[in-house]
Order: structure tokens, then C-alpha cells, then sequence
């Protein structure tokens, strides 16, 4: 789950930057195309500027040559004193030409507007650009744009979630996706990069979202997918840790479990004196597993006290025939995990292996590992038990853990 939420953010995360990166270089690019194209217009209207002087009738072939090399250029308009005198497209004119671009600024050197038609084609989105000549008030040149936005679809990369542009003029704008306008306050408020064309009263908004449902879905996917994979893997690393425990507990059910009898001589007359018992485990497969390897797995698992209980009732089935083997009460060990002195069962698996030997045949030591008695208190009170029922106390591996010498002044001890 958390390798999940983390896929997914990130990538989620990762694809929205791409994204908007994306989207903010084709409004650039968008922009760049748009300023490109107004500045020959404007340079293209102020060369015409200049033919004002002159009748219509000996400048209407180069202005009708202007008009067809101008991209998108329905009509240019030579106005002088206020009127239209000249049309690339009706030739002698004489009407104000204020009296059907109202919203048109003509005391300012330049003035751009979106309108719904003209009188001659009425139904499709025109925009009007007026450029005065220098130095006149009255005089200067229209130019009536046919200019939809449809081609700028081709700046947009597939894939990427683009949903069109809306270029901007006032409180009126143009959107590549229909023909007519809409006011500025109707267009969508969200998912959009905008940017505007410099010197030019232009904005231009791409609609795009960040994130698309396919982003998202193939993000969740995937997500779900390596989540599995990961699951798997962890699974069967855990499934690896967990069977030794099943090992072991198998291994008690049938019985792989033997103990062998190391004796204890005394060195002064070289007899026999006693006996410590081992654990040892026979795999049927791996063979003779080392102590080392099961008691520390166990002890850190929780299973030291079955093997311990397991033992003990072993040891207690042989002890009847160990019995034979001294002239005198022999020592009989066994090794105790401080970890099982620590539970409660512990006082009970005692008296129950004391109560299984042959009454007074042995003498028992619990060998206690040093490594593990880091409860000072705890392994007191035991072995304060230990002792009030006879049994002798052994430390194992002395010297090898945390402190030994404390030990011997805490603790009554009969062996090392």
C-alpha cells in the first residue's frame, strides 16, 4: 500500500510538470506564431498607409495584390478623413468609418476588436484592425481578419490532453473550437496556460488539463501492478524467513529431534561424573543442522521453550537407563535459554522434568548462557528458585557476553 501511495503520487506528480511545461511551450510558440503574423500585418497596413493620398481607382491593383498575399486578409480599407474612399474587395467607397465598428478606437495609433461578421458575410468571426498613419488623425487603414484558430491545433502535441485555444481581445475572445464568439466571462476558468502577445491588446489562452483521465489510469495501473510485483517479492522474502519456524515445528512433530550425551569427566581421576545433554536436530533433507543456527533462530522467534519442553522430556525417557551407568548420583545437564527462564511457564516445565527423573539418581545443572541474562534482577530471583529446589547453576560461554565479573558478585554459582 505505501509503495502504492508513493508510486502514484510521484508519478502523478512527475507527468503534471511535464505537462504544464509542455503546455507553457506550445503557448509560447502559440504566441511567438501569433506576434509574427501581427507584425508583417502591421508593416504590410503601413505601407498601404501610405497610398491614402491617392485615388482609388490607381492604387486598387496594388491593394488588391496586398490583400492576397496577407494570410487570412479578407479585406483591407483605406480610410482618409474618417470615410472609407477604397476596399480591396468592393473597390470605390464613400461611408464612415466608424458607422459599423463601433468598438473600434480610431483616435488610437492602433486598435484591434472581434466582431460577429460584416455587412457582406454576416455570420462568420471577423477581427478588425485599425492602424492610423503617422502623424494624421483621420487617416489610416482597416484590415477585416478572417482568422480562426483551427490551425493552432497543430501546434499541440498528441497525447498531451490539449483541448484547444481562445484568443482574447477585451471582453470578447475567439475559441478554436467553434466559430462564433463568446464573452471572456463564459470561457472556462481552469485548466489553462495563458499568455499574451507582446505590443498587441492579445491574449492567448491554451485549455489543456494537467493530469488527463488516461494519465491517471495509467498511473493507477501501473501503480497497481508493480505494487503486486512488490507484494510478491515480499511475500516470498518472508515466506523464506518463516520457514525455519515451520521447520522446527515440524521437525518437533516427527520427531527429528534427538539428544546426545557429552560426559563430564573429572579431571583429577578421570572418570565420568556426569553427562550434558545436547539438543541436535537431523533434517531429512539438509542433513545435521548446526546447534548454533536453530537455538539462535528460536530463541529470537519464541520457539526456545517447546524445544526446551521437548528436551526435557526426551532427557527424562533416557535418564532411566542413565541412571545404570554411575556407581554414584551423577551430574545430569541440560542447557536452559535465559529467554525461557522469562516466562511464565518456566516454574512448571521445571518441576515437571524434576518429577519425570528417577528420584535422587541425578543431580541437576542448568547451564545458562551468559550472552542473554541482561535482566539482573529477573535472572536473581530464578536462580534464587533454582537453588531452594536443589538444582545446581552453571554459566555457559563465560566470558563472552556483556559483563562477566558482575555475575560473580551478584550471583551464587557453582560451576563456570
Amino acid at each position: 500500500a505505501l509503495f502504492f501511495i508513493l508510486f502514484t503520487a510521484v508519478t502523478l506528480t512527475v507527468i503534471k510538470t511535464n505537462t504544464l511545461r509542455e503546455q507553457n511551450e506550445i503557448a509560447q510558440r502559440t504566441a511567438k506564431f501569433t506576434s509574427d503574423y501581427l507584425d508583417q500585418l502591421t508593416d504590410t497596413m503601413r505601407r498601404i498607409g501610405l497610398l491614402t493620398a491617392e485615388s482609388c481607382d490607381s492604387i486598387a491593383g496594388e491593394l488588391n495584390r496586398d490583400a492576397a498575399f496577407s494570410i487570412g486578409v479578407r479585406d483591407f480599407q483605406l480610410v482618409r478623413n474618417g470615410m472609407v474612399f477604397c476596399s480591396s474587395a468592393s473597390g470605390n467607397q464613400h461611408i464612415a468609418a466608424n458607422s459599423s465598428l463601433h468598438d473600434i478606437d480610431f483616435d488610437k495609433p492602433m486598435s484591434i476588436d472581434l466582431q460577429m461578421g460584416t455587412p457582406a458575410v454576416p455570420n462568420r468571426a471577423v477581427i478588425i484592425v485599425w492602424q492610423r498613419n503617422p502623424g494624421a488623425s483621420d487617416d489610416g487603414v482597416i484590415a477585416t481578419l478572417e482568422l480562426t484558430l483551427s490551425p493552432y491545433m497543430l501546434f499541440a502535441q498528441p497525447g498531451s490532453g490539449y483541448r484547444g485555444f481562445a484568443l482574447l481581445v477585451g471582453d470578447t475572445a475567439l475559441i478554436s473550437s467553434q466559430a462564433g464568439l463568446v464573452p471572456v466571462k463564459n470561457l472556462p476558468r481552469s485548466h489553462f496556460t495563458e499568455v499574451k502577445i507582446d505590443s498587441y491588446p492579445f491574449n492567448i489562452r491554451l485549455y489543456s488539463p494537467s493530469l488527463t483521465r488516461d494519465n491517471v489510469l495509467f498511473t493507477l495501473s501501473g501503480g497497481l501492478l508493480l505494487s503486486l510485483l512488490v507484494c510478491a517479492l515480499i511475500y516470498h522474502s518472508l515466506l523464506n524467513r518463516h520457514n525455519v519456524e515451520r521447520e522446527i515445528l515440524r521437525g518437533l512433530k516427527n520427531k527429528e529431534f534427538f539428544v546426545e550425551y557429552q560426559p563430564v569427566i573429572d579431571a583429577r581421576n578421570l572418570k565420568v561424573t556426569g553427562v550434558e545433554a545436547l539438543l541436535r536436530w537431523q533434517h531429512p533433507i539438509e542433513g545435521r543442522i548446526p546447534p548454533d543456527v536453530f537455538i539462535g533462530y528460536a530463541e529470537n522467534q519464541g520457539l526456545i521453550v517447546e524445544l526446551t519442553q521437548h528436551m526435557m522430556s526426551m532427557v527424562a525417557a533416557d535418564a532411566h537407563k542413565l541412571q545404570h551407568a554411575f556407581a554414584e548420583k551423577g551430574k545430569l545437564s541440560i542447557n536452559i535459554s535465559p529467554h525461557h527462564m522469562g516466562k511464565v511457564s518456566f516454574h512448571d516445565d521445571v518441576m515437571n522434568f524434576i518429577e519425570a527423573l528417577p528420584e535422587n539418581a541425578f543431580q541437576v545443572v542448568f547451564e545458562i548462557t551468559e550472552r542473554g541474562m541482561i535482566d539482573t534482577e529477573g535472572a536473581l530471583r530464578e536462580f534464587n528458585w533454582l537453588r531452594r529446589h536443589k538444582i545446581e547453576i552453571a554459566i555457559d560461554d563465560f566470558g563472552t557476553g556483556h559483563s562477566a565479573l558482575i555475575y560473580l558478585e551478584k550471583f551464587t554459582l557453582d560451576y563456570l
